[in-house]
């Protein structure tokens, strides 16, 4: 801000970005109003802005047209010429624009005024950061891209002259944008040494945006905005939907752990126990449960602690490499060079598709798994699973007072479910459940964060390397949670990768080794779990289903 004198100062700011949808005149009238946006969140009135251009070569110049055309209709609607703006090359679109606004520096709203009584307000729906990855992931529904591609091109004029007009009740205000609600309510709370309460269930959100957080479709910059903001909010918050910034998450009573696992009839009675040892250190019990996000904040910290320089929300553009290095472009612009890259970028991994062009694509396994976060109640000490006639479920406590309901079921197709289907689908699933399950079955309901997703696997033939850059985890070995094991075998792939650098200064035989240690156990597990879940939907054998269990387990706690 720049005070002109007393009744006047010049505001100004910039925004630009990428493609958030396909139609280019959308893109462009999306940038500006996301530009617009800042001069608004302070109060006051843009005046002019200049085009900022990132365009490619070879590219159709009436691309360009439609994103400047689409950009100008917003500009003018917003009362704000565009006088000017400057363009470069680049390898891919990008647009925003350069505003200059005016505003009174003594009624100007800044985002450090908050006090104690203030009411939170939202002047639009949240999500928009899962409904442009499931746009661009053409995941979807019409009624969201429509929705969310008219609330983005929606400018925050209306609001924002509103609040200006009524300065003297407003104490801050900010714009909600790339840092999702949390991360913004966050910045407020630190400038204005204050704390806030937001109850997940009165928040407006896109429709369809629950759904698919709740099936996994949240980008990385949106879990990572959580990740972020999660050691700043108080142990007894609940933050789940996904949609104020990422995944569930609990940080209260954070873990259970206990020994053993009860194996029940349908009917609830119990017939057999398996044992967990004490893999870890005799005075710490052989399973336990935490939920993700819990596990994630803590994965963080440590991470942080250890003095690593971390950078969240970024992707990579281009990547080539010579004999000794790898030079990357990441997706805010930077160029880096590494001495090895490596990419645990999951189950739909890009760097697996460009490192290994052509592989074979994850594929469903015709099995399903339902979750849930349910109330704990005290006879539930330890994990339990109940065998049904073609249906396994279970629970696994995960703090004092909640824990995880679990169910697997076969389907021909991996379908997407409605979010308001959710709670009476669960319900007739287990419906021949009796016992615990059946007690949890009667209370589910649409708080009880439920969420339906797919069992796809993969097994990628070895070596898991090219040059310099390495694989690991579900990028290479994607299994179904039969065995309680996907996770672990990707933690183990970081540390013998750990340990084969180590080990060695020849890059190439450190990771040779590394292939040559995994390999073998990734495949057990991965084809294991695929044999039970086919004896599930077959209705095979329950004795070769428990040996087979059995087995692999006793394997994977042999020393390795």
């Amino acid at each position: 801000m720049f005070r002109l004198d007393a009744k006047r100062a010049l505001v100004a700011t910039v925004d630009f970005f990428a493609p958030v949808v396909d139609d280019p005149r959308d893109y462009g009238a999306i940038a500006a109003a996301n530009a617009l946006s800042d001069v608004y969140a302070m109060g006051g009135k843009p005046l002019y802005a200049l085009n900022l251009v990132g365009f490619p070569r070879g590219q159709p110049w009436e691309l360009l047209t439609e994103i400047l055309a689409g950009g100008a209709e917003k500009a003018h609607e917003a009362g704000c010429p565009i006088v000017g703006g400057h363009s470069v090359e680049d390898a891919e679109p990008k647009y925003g624009l350069a505003v200059t606004g005016l505003v009174d520096p003594r009624r100007v709203l800044t985002n450090s005024g908050a006090r104690p009584g203030d009411a939170l307000l939202l002047t639009k729906a949240l999500g928009t950061g899962i409904a442009v990855s499931a746009i661009k992931n053409e995941q979807a529904s019409p009624e969201l891209l429509r929705t969310a591609v008219a609330q983005m091109k929606t400018l925050n004029r209306a609001a924002g002259e509103t609040l200006a007009r009524a300065w003297k009740d407003v104490h801050a205000l900010t714009d909600v944008t790339g840092f999702g609600l949390l991360g913004h309510l966050d910045s407020m709370l630190r400038a204005s040494d204050a704390r806030a309460m937001v109850r997940a269930g009165a928040l407006r959100v896109l429709p369809g945006v629950r759904a698919l957080a709740r099936a996994g479709s949240v980008p990385g910059g949106t879990r990572a905005n959580l990740e972020f903001v999660a050691p700043h909010l108080m142990k007894e918050t609940i933050v789940h939907r996904s949609t104020s910034s990422s995944a569930e998450a609990d940080y209260g009573n954070p873990y259970w752990c206990a020994d053993g696992l009860d194996v029940l009839t349908a009917a609830g009675h119990r017939v057999a126990e398996m044992p967990t040892p004490r893999v870890g250190r005799p005075d710490v019990p052989g399973a336990g449960g935490i939920l993700r996000p819990v596990l994630a904040s803590i994965l963080r910290q440590a991470t942080l602690d250890s003095g690593t320089q971390v950078r969240c929300g970024l992707t990579v553009q281009t990547l080539e490499q010579d004999p000794q290095h790898v030079h990357v472009t990441l997706s805010d612009g930077q160029r880096e060079v590494y001495d090895l890259v490596v990419g645990a970028d999951g189950l739909k991994s890009a760097m697996r598709d460009r490192i290994f062009p052509g592989t074979p694509k994850p594929h469903y396994t015709g099995q399903g798994c339902w979750r849930a976060v349910v109330p704990r109640p005290p006879e539930i000490q330890r994990a339990a699973m109940c065998m049904g006639a073609k249906i396994k479920a279970g629970v696994n406590p995960v703090s004092k007072d909640e824990m995880y309901l679990f169910l697997t079921e076969p389907r021909p197709t991996p379908e997407h479910i409605a979010d308001a289907e959710l709670p009476d689908t669960l319900r007739g699933l287990l419906a021949e459940f009796g016992g615990p399950i059946g007690r949890i079955r009667d209370g589910l309901n649409h708080d009880s964060r439920i969420v339906y997703r797919p069992f796809w696997a993969l097994l990628l033939e070895a070596p898991w390397y090219s040059g310099r850059t390495v694989l690991i985890g579900d990028a290479v070995h994607a299994t179904t949670p039969h065995l309680a094991s996907g996770a672990g075998i990707g933690v183990e792939d970081a540390i013998v990768l750990a340990q084969e650098l180590d080990r060695t200064q020849d890059v190439d035989s450190a990771l040779s080794a590394f292939t040559n240690r995994r390999f073998e156990r990734c495949k057990m597990v991965v084809n294991n779990s695929l044999r039970l879940g086919e004896i599930e939907r077959l209705g095979g054998s329950k004795e070769e289903h428990s040996q087979l269990m059995r087995h692999t387990i006793q394997m994977l706690l042999a020393e390795y």
